[in-house]
């Protein structure tokens, strides 16, 4: 009889608990975000005719990547690119005839290498210009981790001897945010 009634107290225990744990679990909320990052990449020259890489180290922790919005890492869920425009800055004699194509890769240190954007050919000129999506890249692994690079390749159609060369990247991102 007495372990009858220790074996009843555990069983309810057990079942408060379980509705405790249930209940803490439901009330964590999902909410979608529109957000965007901005980065600067850069590369120290000269240039020669072919791909050349320009960097962009994100520290995604420190929010500063984020433009009007602060986002926290460790609460995407999951990310998805809606658009990336990039756009050649400082020197007024760089425009984008100069270019056959441009990709965007990004890479982490848990992450490998992924190409999540391109334009192939490039036509006309002016510094602007909107990238095709890929649309099997799944950014979300890199931006959870918080620390990661953007590697923008653009492909120069002749050498090119200027000191420096930059350009600012915009990603347009839909988030799903943990609350």
């Amino acid at each position: 009889m007495k372990n009858d009634n220790i074996s009843y107290h555990y069983k309810g225990l057990i079942f408060a608990l379980s509705l405790t744990v249930l209940f803490a679990v439901s009330c964590t909320s999902t909410t979608m975000q529109q957000a965007q990052l901005k980065a600067e990449t850069t590369a120290m020259g000269p240039f020669f005719a072919g791909p050349n890489s320009l960097i962009a180290e994100i520290n995604n922790q420190e929010s500063s990547s984020w433009v009007e919005k602060d986002i926290v890492s460790e609460k995407i869920k999951e990310a998805s690119l809606k658009s990336i425009s990039v756009d050649l800055i400082g020197n007024d004699s760089l425009d984008l005839s100069m270019f056959g194509s441009v990709a965007l890769s990004i890479v982490s240190q848990d992450e490998p290498m992924t190409n999540i954007a391109v334009k192939n050919p490039i036509e006309g000129n002016g510094t602007q210009i909107v990238m095709d999506i890929s649309e099997e890249a799944d950014i979300g692994p890199f931006l959870k981790s918080g620390k990661f690079t953007l590697v923008l390749d653009w492909d120069l159609l002749d050498d090119d001897f200027r000191e420096e060369m930059s350009s600012n990247v915009l990603m347009n991102v839909n988030l799903k945010i943990t609350e």
